[in-house]
């Protein structure tokens, strides 16, 4: 169930999606860690501690000098969370709310 937005009169919300503190950068980046955090714990602890099959694994990527990939993931997920940022802070002073986040063509009351 949404809950409904207060808007002008041009049905413009009148807040953002976001709280006013923190930034929308300290939120993102918050939340990217938490879920790092649990998510890679996880998978140590499941996956890779004491497990000769993914140490087998990781000799394979070993002897093919395979880490550039495993470094290009992590820079693509730097990029990934920084796109994400920079659309949560123009969501935020637009005042777009989810699922509106895409707005291709804003139509409005005389004058706007």
């Amino acid at each position: 169930m949404t809950s409904k937005i207060d808007t002008d009169t041009k049905g413009i919300p009148l807040k953002g999606p976001y709280p006013d503190h923190p930034p929308v950068i300290v939120l993102y980046t918050a939340m990217n860690t938490m879920f790092t955090c649990i998510t890679g714990s996880i998978a140590n602890h499941a996956i890779v501690k004491n497990n000769e099959a993914a140490d087998a694994k990781i000799a394979v990527l070993a002897r093919y000098d395979l880490g550039y990939l495993y470094a290009a993931l992590i820079v693509l997920k730097v990029g990934q969370f920084l796109m994400g940022a920079n659309a949560g802070n123009a969501r935020k002073y637009a005042k777009v709310h989810s699922p509106d986040q895409h707005v291709y063509l804003v139509k409005g009351a005389e004058g706007s």
